[in-house]
C-alpha cells in the first residue's frame, strides 16, 4: 500500500510474499541525518503482477542494508515465462540513484518489453509494445536515479545483449517499406533467430541486430531517441535475401535507368540463390518512408560485374578459337 501511494504506477498492482528483517536501526534526536540502518532485509516468494497479468514470481533475495546504501545480489525469480537473476545497488540519499544487473532466460520477450514500457515510458508506451514475440535471452547491466518515470528514462544508462529465438518483429514503419520489395506485403518479419547488442543512453537506444530466417539474413544497427523517436543516427540496414521471396519489378523500378533493363534477378542473386538489399532510415521512425530508402549501390555493383564478367569470358572465348584457327587445335 505504501508503494502505490508513492509510485503512481503502481496503485493498481499487487504485491505478495514474506520478508523477514534482523535491523539495528538508530538515529540521534532531532538530527535526521544521524540514521543507522544495518542488517538483513530477506524476501522470500515475492510476487509482483501487473492487473491482468504475474510479471514477477517467486523472488528471492537478501538485501544488505547499510543505509543509505542497500545491496542485492544475486536475487533469482521467475518471470516472463522463464527465469531470471539480478543484482541491485541503491543509495537513498537526496536523490535516490541505483545500478543493477540482470540475465533472463527464455523469457517471453512480448510480455517482458511491454512489462518494460509500462514502467519507464512516460509518452506514447503503446508505440513501443506488440512490436517483438519469441523466446528470449537478454544480459544487461544499467544505472539511473530518480523514482518517477521521466526522471528514471532520462538519467538510464546502460548495455547488453539479446538473443530471441523463433520470433516475430512488427509493426514498424521500416519494415513496411522493407516489405514493399518482398513478395510478402505485411507489417512483419518472421525470423528463426535474432541477436545483437543494445545501449541505453541520454534517452537513446543504439542496437544492433542480425536476423536469420527462411527468407534469409538481415543486418540492423542504428539508433532511435525514445522520447521523440527519431532516428539518432541513422538505421542501415543489409539484407541478403533468396530471389524467391523478392517482387523483382519492384526492385527493378528503383534501379538507374542505365542498368535498369540488366536488372535481371537470376542474375543479381549469388551461387545460393540470395540477392543483396540494401536500405538506409532517416527522420522520425514512426513514419513511413519512400521507397528511396532502398540502397541500391550493391545491386548495381553486381550487375557491372556480372556484365564485366561475361565481357570478360566472351574476350577469352574469342581468344581461344582464334589460337585454335593458327594453330589448327
Amino acid at each position: 500500500a505504501g508503494l502505490s501511494n508513492d509510485v503512481p504506477r503502481l496503485k493498481n498492482d499487487k504485491i505478495d510474499g514474506t520478508v523477514a528483517m534482523n535491523l539495528i536501526y538508530s538515529q540521534l534526536l532531532n538530527k535526521p541525518g544521524s540514521l543507522k540502518l544495518v542488517g538483513p532485509i530477506v524476501l522470500k516468494g515475492i510476487g509482483f503482477s501487473l492487473p491482468n497479468e504475474p510479471n514477477i514470481q517467486n523472488l528471492n533475495a537478501q538485501i544488505d542494508a547499510n543505509y543509505p546504501n542497500f545491496k542485492i545480489l544475486n536475487a533469482t525469480f521467475n518471470g516472463f515465462d522463464g527465469t531470471g537473476v539480478a543484482s541491485l545497488l541503491l543509495n537513498v540519499g537526496k536523490t535516490l540513484a541505483y545500478s543493477y544487473a540482470f540475465d533472463l532466460k527464455n523469457v517471453n520477450a512480448q510480455k517482458a518489453i511491454n512489462a518494460s514500457m509500462d514502467a519507464y515510458v512516460t509518452l506514447n508506451p503503446e508505440k513501443y509494445k506488440d512490436k517483438l514475440s519469441g523466446t528470449m535471452n537478454f544480459a544487461y547491466k544499467g544505472a539511473g536515479h530518480g523514482t518517477a518515470s521521466a526522471e528514471m528514462m532520462a538519467s538510464a544508462v546502460g548495455s547488453g545483449n539479446y538473443s530471441i529465438a523463433n520470433g516475430t518483429v512488427k509493426g514498424y514503419s521500416a519494415i513496411t517499406a522493407m516489405n514493399n520489395f518482398f513478395k510478402d506485403k505485411s507489417d512483419q518479419i518472421v525470423i528463426d533467430s535474432i541477436a545483437g547488442n543494445i545501449s541505453v543512453k541520454n534517452k537513446v537506444i543504439t542496437y544492433t541486430a542480425t536476423a536469420n530466417g527462411k527468407v534469409g539474413q538481415v543486418r540492423a544497427n542504428g539508433a532511435v531517441n525514445l522520447i521523440t523517436y527519431d532516428y539518432a543516427p541513422d538505421m542501415k540496414v543489409q539484407c541478403d535475401i533468396h530471389k524467391d521471396y523478392l517482387d523483382s519489378d519492384a526492385i527493378k523500378a528503383q534501379m538507374p535507368d542505365n542498368v535498369k533493363d540488366k536488372a535481371d534477378i537470376n542474375r543479381l542473386a549469388d551461387s545460393n540463390g540470395n540477392v543483396p538489399l540494401d536500405f538506409h532510415f532517416t527522420g522520425n521512425a514512426t513514419q513511413m518512408p519512400s521507397v528511396n530508402c532502398l540502397d541500391v549501390n550493391r545491386l548495381v555493383n553486381n550487375i557491372i560485374n556480372s556484365y564485366t564478367n561475361d565481357v570478360t569470358t566472351q574476350v577469352q572465348q574469342q581468344g581461344q578459337n582464334l589460337l585454335k584457327g593458327l594453330f589448327g587445335q
